[in-house]
């Protein structure tokens, strides 16, 4: 004979369920702030040493000189910094 579960198991299950849901957004929404910080870093070495404030400061307004600041724009801080501020918009979103 098979024997009925108690009646308060399956809202205790729900709500096991949710706070699993609830700890794994505040987890991923950690970790994606953490990566976000690091980004934010890196981008400002990369900026540091590309000597982009450099062009800047002595560039004219001509082709060459927007040519020589794009040479030197540090993309890959860019592209890193602009993936992890997406990650942490998605995940941050509710909270």
């Amino acid at each position: 004979m098979l024997k009925e579960p108690p009646e308060r198991l399956f809202g205790k299950v729900l709500t096991s369920i949710e706070k699993e849901r609830k700890k794994r957004k505040i987890r991923q929404m950690v970790l994606s702030f953490l990566l976000l910080a690091g980004s934010l870093v890196f981008l400002g070495v990369e900026v540091e040493n590309s000597d982009i404030c450099y062009f800047v400061s002595v560039a004219g307004f001509d082709l060459d000189s927007l040519l020589a600041i794009a040479e030197t724009l540090p993309v890959l801080g860019i592209v890193i910094f602009l993936a992890s501020f997406g990650l942490w918009t998605k995940f941050s979103n509710g909270y």
